[in-house]
C-alpha cells in the first residue's frame, strides 16, 4: 500500500515540506521494519534484509528533499551515522558498508547546499577525499571481520 500509493502522494501534497516529511518518514521506518527483521534473523535472507532496510532508510531521508535539501541532507548524513554504529557490532559488518555508501552519498550533497558560491569546490574535495580514505580505513580494519561474517574469496 505504502509504495503503491507513493507517486500519487508526492503529487497530491506537491512538494510540500509536510508531505515530503511524511512519506520520507514513512520510507525510514519501513527500512528500519526490513533491517530489524533482518538483524533478528526473522528471515530466511537476513543479510540480504539488513543492507535493503539500511538502504530504504536513506532512501527515505532522501525523499524529504522534495521538501527541504537541508533537512534531507542532515537526515541523511544521522541515519548513514548510525548505520555505521549499527555495523561495528558484531554480525553486522554490512551495515557499516550501506552507512559509508550514505555517507559519501549525502556530505558532499550537504556541502554543496550549506556551503554555496565557488569556495565549496575545495571543501568538497578535501572532505570527500576524507571520507573516501576514512572509509577505507575503515573497511581494511574490518577486513577479517567482513571475511568471517561474510564469508571469505569466492571459491573456485
Amino acid at each position: 500500500i505504502l509504495l503503491g500509493g507513493a507517486p500519487r502522494s508526492i503529487a497530491i501534497m506537491n512538494g510540500t515540506l509536510a508531505g515530503a516529511v511524511g512519506l520520507g518518514l514513512r520510507l525510514w521506518l519501513v527500512g528500519l521494519a526490513i533491517g530489524a527483521a533482518g538483524i533478528r534473523r526473522l528471515v530466511l535472507t537476513p543479510r540480504l534484509f539488513e543492507v535493503l532496510g539500511g538502504s530504504s532508510m536513506l532512501v527515505g531521508a532522501a525523499v524529504v528533499a522534495t521538501g527541504s535539501i537541508g533537512l534531507a541532507t542532515l537526515a541523511g548524513v544521522a541515519t548513514a551515522i548510525g548505520c555505521i554504529a549499527v555495523g561495528m557490532l558484531p554480525g553486522r559488518v554490512l551495515m557499516s558498508v550501506v552507512g559509508s555508501v550514505g555517507l559519501l552519498a549525502f556530505v558532499p550533497w550537504a556541502i554543496a547546499h550549506f556551503f554555496p558560491g565557488e569556495g565549496r569546490a575545495p571543501l568538497l574535495i578535501v572532505v570527500s577525499g576524507a571520507l573516501i580514505v576514512a572509509v577505507a580505513v575503515l573497511m581494511a580494519a574490518q577486513s577479517t571481520r567482513w571475511r568471517d561474517e561474510v564469508g571469505g574469496p569466492l571459491q573456485r
